[in-house]
């Protein structure tokens, strides 16, 4: 078996992404899981820097991410351009299950 060599920044985004993840609202309506964090927050910051987080901005960047097979964790930061509203519209119908963490 190979040994996996984790780095600090790897660390740090399974603590960062373990607590956001225990903490989500819990919607039932959604495929996805929808967390809500404050901005300044130490997981927000650590998210901001991490390769396996999708950043997105926009409604296009976001139905996207939504429908990438490949992605898990999509962080909307605060200065993004989506409505809480129209954030858990395109939750609603994605068609893959994802962690979608909301900076507020």
């Amino acid at each position: 078996m190979k040994k996996q060599n984790m780095t600090d920044q790897d660390i740090l985004d399974y603590v960062a992404i373990s607590d956001i993840v225990s903490l989500a609202c819990g919607q039932d309506i959604y495929v996805s899981e929808i967390s809500v964090m404050p901005a300044g927050s130490w997981q927000i910051d650590v998210l901001k820097k991490s390769a396996s987080v999708c950043l997105v901005m926009t409604y296009e960047q976001l139905k996207k991410a939504l429908h990438d097979p490949e992605g898990l964790f999509i962080l909307i930061p605060k200065t993004a351009f989506l409505t809480r509203g129209l954030i858990e519209s395109l939750c609603r119908y994605a068609p893959f299950v994802k962690n979608v963490i909301i900076e507020e």
